[in-house]
């Protein structure tokens, strides 16, 4: 760029020295339609340089004016973009420290980066739920997007309405290829929603994954036989395969004793007494 403006710094003022050195100022005629500009050269050059000095500065002036503003939109953007971000690491924190209150504090009146929205709902529906707001909590779930509804889908089944993951869940547990979180998850759904059937039926498969620990089992188990009429207690239990009996036994027979059938378990307790 400046060695342009050189160049035509040096053409400008060759023409205008030209003359004076040759002893001759030379003639210039510019006619356009009704327009006649005419004079020497030298007053040309000179001419032509005022405009090209004077175009020059109009476009500094207007370079420096757009970079002015483009310096402060930037600043203000990442200044927004600041606050977006130390909003929802406020919230992250808050999540980790157990604050719920800190957590809504952080996040219900700042916004958050496009890409964080979903995590924004997630967070605060998590907070609402900690509150013992599942009502709010659902109303917050409802507003993250279609593809990442699977991803809160814990948060679903805490708000106690798993209704909007249960399809998309159900058909992940089912595919070959299925994850021990989804099968697990599905598992939980199913619990939930009191699908016996579904789940004695779907036990086997859980097993196989060895999508749940022991702990898990347990709950899992304590859930099916306390949810199942006292007198077909037995019943439930004989129908379970052998493999899943082995996990199911000790929740079996707690729930017998809770139902006080002592009597019907009595040679199974003191086998359990006897094992070393």
């Amino acid at each position: 760029m400046i060695r342009l403006i050189l160049v035509i710094l040096a053409i400008v003022v060759l023409l205008a020295v030209a003359p004076l050195l040759l002893g001759e100022t030379g003639y210039v005629l510019i006619s356009f339609k009704q327009t006649t500009i005419e004079g020497s050269i030298v007053a040309f050059a000179i001419t032509a340089l005022a405009i090209f000095i004077g175009a020059y500065l109009i476009y500094k002036l207007v370079r420096y004016l757009w970079s002015l503003y483009s310096n402060t939109r930037h600043r203000f953007f990442a200044r927004s973009e600041e606050r977006k971000q130390a909003a929802i690491e406020q919230g992250v924190w808050s999540l980790i420290n157990g604050d719920s209150e800190q957590l809504e504090l952080a996040l219900a009146n700042n916004s958050v980066a496009d890409n964080w929205q979903d995590v924004r709902y997630a967070l605060l529906a998590k907070a609402a739920l900690q509150n013992n707001e599942p009502n709010k909590a659902i109303a917050l779930l409802d507003q993250i997007s279609p593809e990442n509804q699977l991803k809160a889908a814990k948060l679903w089944l805490a708000s106690g309405d798993s209704s909007t993951v249960t399809g998309e869940l159900k058909l992940l547990a089912e595919a070959k290829k299925a994850t021990a979180l989804e099968l697990k998850l599905y598992a939980e759904v199913l619990v939930q929603q009191q699908k016996w059937t579904a789940l004695e039926q779907f036990m086997p498969r859980l097993l196989a994954k060895k999508a749940l620990t022991d702990s898990q089992w347990a709950i899992l188990l304590t859930s099916y036989f306390m949810a199942q009429p006292e007198s077909q207690l037995t019943d439930k239990y004989q129908q379970l395969s052998k493999n899943v009996k082995a996990k199911a036994h000790a929740c079996y027979l707690a729930a017998m004793a809770k139902a006080g059938r002592l009597n019907e378990i009595e040679l199974s307790l003191l086998k359990m007494l006897k094992k070393p």
